[in-house]
């Protein structure tokens, strides 16, 4: 009767180190919630108990009998887990194949102690299962942590991996056959039994940890692309938004001039007439529509147009504003909506930034000249003193804190593309951007 228990508990311990190894790894994937899937092995253990109990009833049962019992009952192990994670067919087949291979590991490990160090004990395969215990503890959490973080960076969606990494386990299994026939006790008496499966372990659990290096890489790399694929589709937007607010000034300032030229027209009308209160009136209204969006501030009308749209802004919201621009129309290589990008964002930056200032005056100061092919722009403002950063990516102060801002990233994006960079300083409540761009190659 204690042979027999011995005998089941080693069948058992077959399914037992790959319990975990097909179900860790994608355990966040699964489709079958955890009570079922705990019913259905369960059931799956019974069935196994039943059909060895019927076996050692009706058949006499040896070390061969034992192995074609587990192979057998090994089908439905392998394949319950095709169920459980339905949508990851590649990922399961690599799993199979890895405790298929893992398997005979430390169920030869056991078994060669059993014939080798307990032939003279009671109970020979009771220090075998004891022996094959051990060797799970000892080398399956390695292969659990290096498995879950392999699935972890090679998504489904991402790779074609899957298709092929099964090969490898595969190999190893079939080397595991070619070293010790399961079907011969003969087999388990060499010490090159144990050495050999010591090596295709470590074999396996290097070829595992490089292919989790390797794939985290290739996951990180995507990533990035990703990234690189959305700033570049949120600067073109930034311009295409310049671009708008160019056309809308271009196309006020033409109202503008249209509606002074109706205005000396009605100021002859009211001059024939001696109307001095209508004389006053028409004074009044032309001075109003003279306001800050009529000026000038560099030779360039794309940047100028960008950069009076956001001074206007800034007085009209009590800012005190003083702008020396040195920026030509002709600006190389560099083209004027590139340089917008970064006129605009800083220009941005600091109208919203003197928005948090609370007592004090709020200014905004921008400079920019040329030194030989290099052209600086420089914007100092004072703001409330509150600002963070990450990793060199400055954090937005606007209403949501945690929004990152854009501004910065994609002027020294353009920058960057121009052999310039971007610079910030920071002094008590004083904010400054810089930035340098070669307009020749």
């Amino acid at each position: 009767m204690t042979e027999s228990l011995l005998e089941l508990l080693n069948i058992i311990l077959s399914y037992i180190g790959g319990f975990p190894i097909r179900l860790y790894p994608m355990w966040k994937t699964r489709d079958v919630r955890a009570p079922t899937i705990l019913v259905v092995y369960c059931c799956f253990l019974l069935s196994v108990c039943a059909g060895f109990l019927a076996m050692k009833t009706f058949w006499a049962v040896d070390f061969r009998s034992l192995q074609l019992y587990k192979a057998y009952t090994g089908l439905p192990f392998i394949f319950i887990p095709f169920w459980i994670f339905r949508k990851r067919a590649w990922q399961n087949i690599f799993l199979a194949t890895v405790s298929v291979m893992y398997a005979p590991l430390y169920i030869g490990i056991g078994l060669y102690a059993g014939i080798n160090w307990f032939t003279d004990a009671a109970h020979p395969l009771l220090g075998a299962n004891l022996v094959s215990l051990a060797a799970i503890a000892f080398t399956q959490p390695p292969l659990l942590f290096i498995l879950r973080r392999l699935h972890g960076n090679l998504d489904v969606k991402k790779t074609d991996i899957w298709r092929f990494i099964w090969l490898l386990p595969v190999s190893y299994f079939g080397l595991f056959m070619l070293t010790g026939n399961f079907w011969d006790t003969g087999t388990f008496k060499g010490s090159g039994f144990l050495i050999v499966r010591a090596l295709l372990y470590g074999a396996l659990l290097l070829t595992c940890y490089l292919l989790e290096t390797a794939m985290r890489q290739v996951s990180e790399n995507v990533t990035l692309k990703e990234a690189a694929r959305t700033f570049e589709s949120q600067l073109a937007m930034q311009k295409e938004h310049y671009i708008r607010l160019m056309w809308d000034y271009e196309r006020v300032n033409a109202m503008r001039r249209e509606l002074r030229r109706h205005l000396a027209i009605l100021r002859q009308f009211a001059e024939s007439e001696d109307s001095v209160k209508m004389e006053e009136y028409i004074d009044d209204l032309s001075h109003g529509l003279a306001v800050a969006r009529d000026k000038t501030y560099c030779e360039n009308p794309v940047v100028g147009a960008i950069a009076a749209h956001y001074l206007s802004l800034a007085e009209s919201e009590g800012v005190s504003v003083e702008a020396l621009l040195d920026i030509p129309e002709d600006t190389g290589r560099v083209p004027a909506m590139d340089l917008c990008v970064i006129m605009g964002n800083f220009l941005e930056n600091a109208v919203e930034a003197c928005r948090s200032v609370r007592r004090g005056e709020k200014f905004i100061r921008v400079r920019s000249k040329i030194d030989g092919d290099r052209l600086s722009i420089v914007v100092d403002n004072n703001f409330d003193g509150v600002w963070r950063e990450e990793g060199g990516v400055y954090l937005s102060g606007k209403k949501a804190p945690e929004t990152r801002g854009m501004g910065l990233p994609s002027a020294r994006a353009v920058c960057e593309k121009y052999r310039g960079l971007v610079r910030i300083d920071i002094n008590g409540q004083t904010w400054k951007s810089s930035a340098l761009v070669h307009m020749a190659d």
